[in-house]
């Protein structure tokens, strides 16, 4: 078993900070994003129904290694973690931009 990993039977379980890239792979992949107090992949779990490892993302974050932003979240920066916005004013903006 990887020290990225907890393993259970056969299946890989990522630490918090990794992410598994899918149920056939080794090793867990290291999460690129960051909050500034942890990263934003939280580890996984076994699913019961499945067994298979399900990996959870912070709040905000969604998606493989967590990278997309969920509905109402944006990033400034390729890396940056995903963070709470008002959804309203980016559409408003842009339209005050187009037609001034």
């Amino acid at each position: 078993c990887p020290s990225t990993a907890t393993c259970t039977n056969s299946t890989i379980v990522p630490n918090t900070g990794y992410f598994a890239l899918d149920q056939a792979s080794a090793l867990p992949v290291p999460c690129l994003h960051r909050t500034q107090e942890q990263s934003v992949c939280l580890g996984s779990e076994l699913a019961p129904e499945s067994g298979a490892a399900v990996t959870s993302c912070v709040e905000g974050h969604t998606g493989f290694l967590c990278a997309t932003c969920e509905r109402g979240y944006a990033r400034d920066m390729d890396i940056s973690p995903c963070d709470q916005t008002c959804e309203g004013w980016h559409v408003g903006s842009l339209a005050k931009l187009s037609f001034n």
